[in-house]
């Protein structure tokens, strides 16, 4: 359906790293509350595998709907955004 093909698509950018600039694919995932569980877990995998190539900013409204826990690593960067209806 539309969500997978949604995280297919991201997970094809994350692997588009460009070496030659050394730059970072930036990802922003809005109302992050409404993707299902599975899903969420599903980019939890995601953002931990790849924190040499992107950065993330994930935005929610719900903070209590969101299941996945930010990676702490070093190296990894994302940010989650709370904000109001």
């Amino acid at each position: 359906g539309d969500k997978h093909d949604m995280f297919q698509t991201i997970k094809t950018i994350v692997k588009s790293y460009n070496y030659f600039q050394k730059s970072y694919q930036l990802i922003i995932l809005d109302h992050f509350e409404e993707i299902s569980i599975t899903f969420q877990n599903m980019f939890k995998v995601l953002l931990e595998k790849s924190y040499e190539t992107s950065r993330f900013l994930i935005i929610t409204s719900l903070l209590n709907k969101i299941v996945v826990g930010i990676p702490r690593n070093e190296n990894f960067f994302a940010k989650l955004i709370v904000g109001s209806k």
